[in-house]
């Protein structure tokens, strides 16, 4: 009477097939997951600054934008319509927007960009600030994006690859 089913060794055989297969995608699987959640993160940021912006329009008086940090992994950006405020401290800013709100991102004003900075109803000023993000494991960073002001206003988002 034939028997139906497998042997253990078909079994077995199945198994480290699936675990090679497995563990081939797993860094591509990080990879991708990391990528995203520094996508989503610069893209929140924009959309911070574009709030910070139409406020200024709004109520047509500047927005002061101040870019402060906890510790040198944990940094913040917070704004408020008409007066200057502090990010790093609770109830100072009308809005505040940190890294600490996405695992694995961290952000920084870079190019020399610090302190306070101002849309005004027509634009920004005084110049330009530039953040960069980056998303990475074991030190190496794998995605950056640069979310960079100029002095109109114009926010622009740019993505580069970073190994």
């Amino acid at each position: 009477m034939p028997t139906r089913g497998f042997t253990l060794v078909e079994l077995m055989f199945t198994l480290v097939v699936v675990a090679i297969l497995l563990g081939a995608a797993v860094p591509s699987i990080h990879k991708t997951i990391l990528v995203n959640r520094l996508h989503h993160a610069a893209e929140d940021f924009r959309q911070f600054l574009l709030e910070a912006k139409s406020v200024a329009i709004q109520k047509n008086q500047p927005v002061y934008l101040n870019y402060g940090a906890w510790s040198s992994t944990e940094h913040c950006v917070g704004y408020r319509a008409g007066l200057t405020c502090y990010c790093t401290t609770a109830g100072s800013c009308d809005k505040v927007f940190t890294d600490r709100d996405y695992d694995g991102v961290s952000f920084y004003a870079g190019n020399g960009s610090s302190g306070v900075a101002a849309f005004q109803p027509y634009g920004w000023a005084p110049g330009k600030w530039t953040f960069k993000m980056q998303v990475g494991s074991n030190g190496t960073y794998e995605r950056r994006a640069w979310i960079v002001t100029n002095k109109m206003g114009v926010i622009n988002l740019i993505y580069t690859d970073a190994y």
